[in-house]
């Protein structure tokens, strides 16, 4: 997503050269900003996702760790009878 933004921003910068060696008028530097400014937004969101976006994803990768590291026990029955040797997962950090 990045390298699209990236690269749609070089060509409104090659537009705006090219617009450049024209006639200087009223169009043409109306058209120059137009690109100028569509293709910094362009660049917009793939920034903030550098730059922010990975956090939540860092944040979930460390709750499934966390997860993968837990011990499980299941019970048959009520929470009172508490017999953990029916069924005993152990996780495999522990193992």
């Amino acid at each position: 997503m990045l390298l699209i933004a990236l690269f749609f921003l070089f060509l409104c910068l090659l537009m705006i050269q090219v617009l450049s060696t024209f006639e200087e008028s009223l169009f043409n530097s109306l058209f120059s900003e137009g690109l100028l400014i569509i293709g910094w937004v362009a660049m917009w969101e793939p920034v903030d996702i550098f730059l922010y976006g990975w956090w939540p994803i860092i944040h979930k990768r460390n709750v499934y760790e966390k997860i993968i590291g837990m011990d499980v026990y299941l019970n048959k029955g009520s929470p009172e009878r508490e017999n953990i040797s029916l069924y005993r997962f152990i996780s495999r950090k522990g193992s």
